[in-house]
């Protein structure tokens, strides 16, 4: 029988305590822990399935109970959404991916890669991680344990697997900047150009796709900046040399929108004012944007004579320490889109 108006934290620990029995038999010898799970911009707070000492090191998924406390508040029976979520649980076990089934530190440098966030949104997830700050962004490592056509799957590098690693930030960094640029290069591509992609996908013809998308003079154009993968492409904008082409081609200095942590758009600056662009990307992040996936409501001015990235709305000459870098010198899967 549902108990009326349970209390979030009652709720914890009757789930705590209960939620084994709801497992099959061959997961009734494991432990259960509560854990606060960071994600982007966010917390949740996990139910961890712990293995015993001859199945450690096993990738089990987490039961998140803010979901879970969700559903129940919505009319579930407390037997009923355990039962529930334990069956969920079962499933994603049976599927976890094969990417992530066999977590190895074993050549990681090898295999670490950028990821952008807001660094005010995440302070308390960057106080456990390396990490470097860039603007009002923050450059966070992320160990990739695979991918496929719709996913790379990975895990946000924290200081303890750090020190696994035997790396220190300046170490993760160099390997991710490198890392990054080669198993997911940077994308720049129309608005134009994703549509018709888009249009063409869902079953129509290439040759009706041309009538209905027109291309815009390249000073009128909206630029994705993102990588081949579509996924963590924000960090593309820490690559200088596609943004300085970019803005060779046309011929204008840039304003660079941070769309997502997937990818930001840049613009000439003869669309319109500083002030216009910060006003656009707050409606669209208000709007648009799920909060898990905002990267800022800042605005970036690229000096194409300078080669200097920062924010827009800074100073009136710009003048700002940090640049886009130059070319020289849990596992969870970041859906491509």
């Amino acid at each position: 029988m549902k108990l009326k108006m349970m209390d979030y934290e009652i709720f914890k620990e009757l789930v705590k305590e209960q939620f084994l029995n709801y497992l099959p038999a061959e997961f009734r010898d494991f432990g259960i822990r509560l854990e606060t799970v960071h994600k982007t911009n966010g917390t949740l707070d996990g139910l961890a399935v712990v293995p015993p000492a001859d199945r450690a090191g096993e990738v089990l998924p987490t039961v998140y109970l803010d979901h879970m406390y969700d559903d129940y508040v919505l009319g579930e029976d407390f037997r009923q959404a355990l039962q529930n979520a334990a069956e969920k649980w079962v499933e994603a076990y049976e599927n976890v991916p094969e990417a992530c089934r066999d977590f190895s530190l074993s050549g990681a440098e090898k295999r670490l890669m950028m990821e952008l966030v807001n660094t005010e949104k995440n302070r308390e997830m960057l106080a456990g991680m390396p990490h470097r700050e860039f603007h009002d962004l923050s450059v966070i490592y992320r160990l990739v344990t695979g991918s496929d056509s719709t996913a790379v799957y990975s895990s946000m590098v924290s200081s303890s697997m750090a020190d696994l690693m035997g790396m220190d930030e300046q170490q993760l960094y160099e390997a991710a900047f490198a890392n990054t640029r080669e198993m997911f290069p940077t994308e720049i591509k129309t608005m134009t150009e994703i549509m018709r992609e888009i249009f063409i996908s869902e079953g129509n013809p290439g040759e009706l796709a041309d009538l209905m998308i027109g291309e815009p003079e390249p000073v009128e154009t909206l630029y994705v900046i993102t990588n081949e993968k579509r996924t963590f492409g924000a960090a593309a904008m820490l690559y200088e040399d596609g943004i300085h082409e970019l803005a060779e081609n046309i011929g204008t200095d840039l304003y660079v929108l941070p769309s997502s942590i997937h990818e930001v758009i840049a613009v000439s600056t003869s669309m319109g004012s500083a002030e216009e662009m910060a006003r656009m990307v707050r409606e669209v992040n208000a709007e648009q944007v799920g909060p898990e996936e905002r990267l800022s409501d800042q605005v970036y001015f690229y000096d194409k004579n300078l080669r200097q990235l920062v924010p827009a709305l800074a100073a009136p000459d710009r003048q700002l320490n940090g640049t886009a870098a130059r070319t020289q010198p849990k596992c969870e899967a970041g859906r491509s889109r």
